[in-house]
C-alpha cells in the first residue's frame, strides 16, 4: 500500500473532539521487540513508502502499552507522554483496524480516564474498513446504565451516528427501534436518539402508538426540533400527521445535522488512502437527507423557484381503516393479489403514475371514481403546460417526463386513462410534428376506436397535414404508427363486442358505461360501428401511403412500412376473427409490383395470397359473422391474382381483349416499341427470368447450376429456345419447365417467401407437380 502524505487537519474550537481529530501527525518511532517500548527513534511515513503490515506494527506497540487492563494511575502518566502524541498522529493519520477499533474502544468504556482523555480517544475512533454492529449494540445496552456518565453515552451515540453508513450489519440494531424509542425521555441523549431512529425509520416501524408517544413527548417538553423532525419522518408514511413548526426563531431549519462533521471527513480521508474510494462515495450518499421543518408556505415558494413546472405526487397513504393494507407494504403481485381487496388507495390517485403497483390496481379494478381521480391531475398537469407555461427547456423536459410516463402506463392497461385523448386531439391541431415525436406516435396507437367522422377530424387530418410536408422518415413513422395502433384495436374481442351489443338492444336496461369489458376506461359505446371506423380508417391509410409513393418515388423505406401495413390488414381476417377483408386500392398493388425493388414485389405477392386464403376461409362460414363481399369486389380481387400470376410465370401481359394491370393501349404500345428497340419480348418484360427486377437473380443461378455441371455456358437470358440450343451444343440439359420450378425453391431460399405462396397455389402446373411428388413420395414409403 503507498501511503500518502496528506493528513487531516480539521478543527471545530467549539468540540474537543474535533481538536484531538485535528492533531497533526507526528514523528513516530520504531524499535525491535527487544528495546524497551518506553524509548523512540525517528519515524517519519511521509517520506517513504510503507506497507500496512508496517503501519499496524507502530499503532499495536503503542496500544500494547495504552490499554485497559493497565491501571488507571499508569494510563493517566501515559497520556502525559511523548508516545501518547504519536498515537494520536498516526490513527489521525492512518485510521484503525477492526481489532484495533475494538481495543479503543474497550479503554474508552473502561472508565479509567479523565473527561478529556475519552472525549479525545472517540475522537481517534476512526476505522478504516467497516464498523463491527456489536460495538454499536454495546453502545445502545449503555443506555439504561448509571455506571456510565452520561456525556460519554451521548459521546458515543454521536459516533454512531458519524459512523452508522460503514456498519458491518444493521439487521440486530434495527430490532432495537422499539427499545431506543422507549428511551426518549432522556434529554440528555433525546437528540441522539431521534438522528438513529431517523436513520432507521421504515414503514413497518410507523405505528399509531409511536405517533402518540412523540405527541405527549412534545406536549409535556415543548417543540423540540428532534422530535418534530422525526415526527416529519413518520409523514412521509402518514400524511395526515401535523407536524409543530419546532424551527421558528432559529437561523438554521435543518434538523438531524452531523455532530462531528470535520470526523467524517477524516474518514473520508483514511478510508481513500487505505484504497477504500468505493465505499468512500457510499458512505456519504447513504444517510437519508437532511430534514427541512421549517414554515410550509416558505417552502412552496422557494419551490416554485426551483422546481419543475409540475411535480407527480408521492405514494401516501393516510387511511388508517382496520384491516385496510398500504400499497407500499405490497411487494410482489401476488400479494398485491390477496390483499386487493382490501387495498387502501393513496390520497392522490396520480402517484399512479410513478408506481407500477397501483397501476395493476387501476387495470385489475378500474372504479370510475379513481379513474377520475387520475385524469383530474392529469387534465390540469397536461392543460399547464400546453395552455398556460412558457415553452422553455425545463418545461419541455418535464413534459416528456410526464409523457413518457403515460407511454409506460399505456404499454400495460392497453388503453388510455379519459382525458389523454383529449388531450392528443387538441395538442395535434398545434403540433409541429417534431416535439416530442417518438412519445407522441406511440400515445396515438392506444387511442380507442370511436365514429370515423371523429377520429379523421381529431386525429387522421392533422396528422395528414404533417404528412404532406414531412421528409421520408416522418412519413414512415406515421405509417408504422398507424400500423401499431390498427394492432391494438384488432386485439379487441370484436365478435363479443357484437353479442353484448345486440343483448343490450334487446333489453329494456339502459348501459351508460358502454362496453367496459372490451374497454377498460369508459367502456366503448354500443352505438357505434366500430367495423366500419375500422374499414374507413384502412382506406385512409391506403390513400395516404399511395401519396407517400408518389412524393418520395417508391423509396423503399417507404414501402417497407406501407406492405407492413397491409400485411396487417391481410391477415386479420383469419388471425384476429374481423368479418371484414378489406383489400387495398389497386394503385397501390400495381405500383408495388412493377417496382425494381424485389423486397416490394415479392411482399406483395404476399400480401395477395393472404387475402386469397381470407376470401377462402370466408366462403366456409356459415354463421352472420362473416364478411359479404360483391361480384365487382370479389372481380377486383381475381384481377390482381391473374395479372401477377400471368406476368410472373405464364409471360403474358394480355387476358382477351384485357391488358393487365389495367394498362391503356397507348401505354402498351409504348412499352412495345421500346422492347423492339432493344429485341427485347414485349410480353416477358415481367416474368421472373427477364424483369428488371429478377433477371439478375435468374442469371446468378443459371451461372451457380453451370459451374456445378456444364463446361460451355449460356451467355444470354434464360429461355425456352435458348436452354434448347444448350443442351443440344452439350451444354446444361434442363427443361424450361423444370428449371423454373428450381429457381423458385432457390427465390424461396432466398427468402421470396410471398412470391414463392402465391405461385405455388395459383398456378395449375405447379400444383399439379406438387401434388404428383406428394403422391411419389407416400408410394417410395
Amino acid at each position: 500500500m503507498s501511503v500518502s502524505k496528506r493528513s487531516a487537519s480539521t478543527s471545530e474550537p467549539e468540540d474537543d473532539m474535533s481538536d484531538s481529530v485535528s492533531a497533526s501527525v507526528r514523528t513516530m518511532s520504531v524499535r525491535s521487540d527487544n528495546d524497551d517500548l518506553s524509548q523512540s527513534e525517528p519515524f517519519d511515513a511521509g517520506h517513504r513508502e510503507t506497507d500496512a503490515t508496517e503501519v499496524d506494527f507502530h499503532i499495536n506497540k503503542h496500544l500494547a502499552i495504552f490499554n485497559a487492563a493497565k491501571s488507571k494511575m499508569h494510563l493517566v502518566q501515559f497520556t502525559k507522554k511523548p508516545d501518547y502524541e504519536d498515537l494520536l498522529g498516526m490513527i489521525t493519520k492512518y485510521g484503525l483496524n477492526r481489532n484495533q477499533l475494538v481495543t479503543l474502544f474497550e479503554l474508552v468504556v473502561s472508565d479509567k480516564l479523565g473527561a478529556k482523555a475519552y472525549n479525545t480517544l472517540v475522537g481517534h475512533m476512526l476505522p478504516r474498513g467497516t464498523v463491527p454492529e456489536e460495538l454499536v449494540i454495546r453502545i445502545f445496552g449503555m443506555v439504561p446504565c448509571r455506571e456510565h456518565a452520561p456525556r460519554l453515552v451521548a459521546r458515543l451515540l454521536n459516533w454512531v451516528i458519524t459512523v452508522y453508513d460503514v456498519l458491518d450489519s444493521r439487521d440486530r440494531i434495527v430490532r432495537l427501534y422499539g427499545v431506543l424509542m422507549h428511551y426518549l425521555d432522556m434529554e440528555g441523549i433525546r437528540s441522539q436518539l431521534c438522528h438513529l431512529l431517523y436513520f432507521m425509520t421504515k414503514r413497518v416501524h410507523v405505528k399509531p402508538y409511536r405517533v402518540s408517544r412523540i405527541y405527549n413527548l412534545i406536549h409535556r417538553v415543548g417543540p423540540a426540533r428532534e422530535l418534530c423532525g422525526l415526527l416529519q419522518t413518520y409523514k412521509e408514511y402518514i400524511p395526515s400527521i401535523i407536524v409543530p413548526d419546532a424551527a421558528a426563531g432559529t437561523k438554521s431549519k435543518l434538523v438531524f445535522q452531523s455532530p462531528f462533521p470535520s470526523m467524517m471527513d477524516t474518514i473520508v480521508q483514511i478510508r481513500a488512502l487505505w484504497d477504500n474510494e468505493v465505499e468512500n462515495d457510499q458512505m456519504m450518499m447513504m444517510h437519508k437527507p437532511e430534514l427541512d421543518t421549517s414554515n410550509t408556505n416558505e417552502r412552496r415558494k422557494k419551490r416554485r423557484k426551483q422546481e419543475k413546472t409540475f411535480t407527480i405526487p408521492s405514494t401516501a397513504t393516510s387511511s388508517t381503516n382496520y384491516g385496510s393494507v398500504n400499497i407500499k407494504d405490497m411487494t410482489t403481485l401476488t400479494t398485491l393479489a390477496e390483499n386487493i381487496d382490501k387495498l387502501a388507495l393513496p390520497d392522490q390517485m396520480a402517484s399512479v403514475l410513478n408506481n407500477r403497483m397501483l397501476q395493476h390496481v387501476l387495470i385489475c379494478d378500474p372504479r370510475p371514481s379513481t379513474v377520475m381521480r387520475v385524469s383530474g391531475w392529469l387534465s390540469q398537469a397536461l392543460s399547464d403546460h400546453t395552455l398556460w407555461q412558457r415553452r422553455t427547456a425545463q418545461t419541455r423536459e418535464t413534459f416528456s417526463d410526464l409523457l413518457q410516463k403515460l407511454v409506460s402506463l399505456c404499454q400495460l392497461t392497453n388503453a388510455h386513462l379519459p382525458y389523454v385523448e383529449d388531450f392528443l386531439e387538441h395538442y395535434l391541431k398545434t403540433w409541429n410534428g417534431v416535439d416530442h415525436t417518438d412519445l407522441i406516435l406511440e400515445l396515438l396507437t392506444y387511442t380507442k376506436p370511436t365514429s370515423y367522422e371523429r377520429l379523421y377530424t381529431g386525429f387522421l387530418k392533422p396528422l395528414y397535414r404533417i404528412f404532406c410536408f414531412s421528409d421520408i422518415t416522418w412519413k414512415t413513422r406515421l405509417i408504422l404508427c398507424y400500423t401499431n395502433w390498427l394492432q391494438n384495436w384488432l386485439t379487441l374481442n370484436w365478435h363479443e363486442h357484437k353479442q353484448r351489443r345486440n343483448d343490450v338492444a334487446e333489453s329494456s336496461e339502459a348501459n351508460d358505461n358502454g362496453d367496459d369489458v372490451l374497454w377498460p376506461f369508459q367502456g366503448l359505446s354500443f352505438d357505434i360501428d366500430y367495423l366500419r371506423t375500422i374499414q374507413l380508417f384502412i382506406q385512409h391509410v391506403d390513400r395516404v401511403s399511395i401519396l407517400g409513393m408518389e412524393l418520395e418515388h417508391d423509396h423503399c423505406v417507404f414501402q417497407h412500412a406501407t406492405l407492413s401495413f397491409f400485411e396487417l390488414v391481410s391477415s386479420m381476417s383469419i388471425h384476429h376473427d374481423i368479418p371484414e377483408i378489406i383489400m387495398p386500392f389497386a394503385p397501390l398493388v400495381y405500383r408495388c409490383f412493377l417496382s425494381t425493388n424485389a423486397m416490394a414485389v415479392s411482399r406483395i405477392c404476399g400480401i395477395v395470397y393472404q387475402y386469397k386464403r381470407a376470401f377462402e376461409e370466408n366462403e366456409k362460414r356459415d354463421d352472420d359473422w362473416k364478411s359479404h363481399q360483391s361480384e365487382e369486389y370479389l372481380d377486383l380481387f381475381n384481377s390482381f391474382v391473374m395479372d401477377i400470376c400471368n406476368s410472373l410465370w405464364l409471360s403474358t401481359l394480355q387476358d382477351g381483349d384485357r391488358f393487365a394491370f389495367s394498362l391503356k393501349q397507348e401505354f402498351m404500345d409504348a412499352f412495345q416499341e421500346i422492347c423492339s428497340e432493344y429485341e427485347f419480348p414485349f410480353q416477358s418484360f415481367l416474368s421472373l427470368t427477364w424483369s428488371a427486377t429478377f433477371s439478375g437473380y435468374s442469371r446468378r443461378f443459371m451461372k451457380a447450376k453451370e459451374e456445378a455441371d456444364a463446361a460451355i455456358r449460356l451467355d444470354e437470358p434464360v429461355t425456352s429456345d435458348a436452354l434448347i440450343k444448350l443442351g443440344q451444343d452439350g451444354g446444361l440439359g434442363i427443361s424450361y419447365s423444370d428449371y423454373r420450378v428450381a429457381y423458385l425453391d432457390r427465390l424461396h431460399d432466398l427468402g421470396f417467401r410471398g412470391l414463392y405462396s402465391l405461385l405455388q397455389s395459383c398456378m395449375t402446373s405447379l400444383i399439379n407437380r406438387r401434388r404428383l411428388t406428394e403422391e411419389l413420395s407416400r408410394a417410395s414409403d
